[in-house]
């Protein structure tokens, strides 16, 4: 997992070499009710957008600037001590759009203006406070927040 999101950041600064590694990359939360940290961690694709529930902007990997909104995500681990887990993660965003309008058919992001196969490669909602991919290799589970 580790690894293809390495090869993934090294295309990704060659793709965009004018860009800083901060605006290339995110550290977002994300919250998984469904799946289990053990689950994640020994899997190839860490968090896997195949498992998805379709949402707002469509089937992808869904994450958050604020942990307060992931944690409505998060997967409570022991309810009598109301413990609960949830991820921070490295994310690349590229060249991510905003999107004003939810669009939930959505498997991959947008087409870039002009462009009949060329793509951005991560999708914001309206707010921007909400980062959506649609690529397994663009995040690394880093960091299990257990609170």
């Amino acid at each position: 997992m580790q690894r293809r999101f390495n090869n993934e950041l090294v295309n990704f600064t060659l793709k965009y070499p004018n860009k800083q590694f901060t605006q290339l990359v995110k550290l977002l939360f994300h919250g998984s009710k469904n799946v289990t940290s053990e689950q994640i961690y020994q899997s190839d694709e860490g968090l896997d957008s195949r498992f998805s529930a379709s949402g707002y902007y469509g089937q992808g990997i869904y994450f958050a600037d604020n942990a307060k909104y992931s944690h409505d995500y998060a997967k409570q681990i022991d309810p009598a001590n109301k413990t609960f887990e949830m991820f921070l993660v490295f994310v690349i965003v590229g060249n991510a759009v905003k999107l004003p309008q939810h669009d939930q058919s959505l498997r991959l992001p947008p087409l870039l203006p002009g462009e009949q196969i060329n793509r951005y490669d991560a999708v914001m909602n309206g707010n921007g406070d909400h980062t959506i991919i649609y690529s397994n290799t663009r995040q690394y589970p880093a960091f299990l927040i257990t609170y």
